[in-house]
């Protein structure tokens, strides 16, 4: 199994990144209405991680970032937007509420963290 503890910050934000696009995926083919979105979004997390190699057991809240420091000041969301913040973004957004919009957020940062390049 993978370990989040052994991973570099590049394979954080591109496994973060690749996680996202595909959670994205799935909800724009999958629609899920808000009164359970947020249940079905950590399942969802959940099940990816387990099949792409995690242990869910490394990961807070199913999160990259988070299962690498769960302190939001030491996000490395924060190194490229010192106002990243996954409960509260572009404008009173959670990620569990808007995960489209959230994928969307998470490849800009990583593209911006990489210097504009895919």
């Amino acid at each position: 199994m993978k370990s989040v503890q052994k991973m570099t910050l590049d394979e954080i934000w591109d496994e973060c990144d690749r996680m996202w696009q595909d959670m994205k995926r799935l909800f724009q083919k999958h629609p899920v209405g808000p009164e359970c979105l947020a249940s079905v979004l950590t399942k969802t997390k959940e099940l990816w991680l387990i099949e792409n190699g995690y242990c869910i057991a490394d990961f807070w809240a199913g999160c990259f970032f988070c299962s690498v420091t769960n302190v939001c000041d030491q996000c490395p969301g924060r190194q490229v937007d010192p106002a990243f913040d996954c409960a509260d973004f572009k404008g009173h957004k959670a990620f569990d509420q808007y995960p489209i919009e959230f994928a969307d957020y998470i490849h800009e940062l990583n593209l911006e963290r990489k210097g504009g390049t895919s």
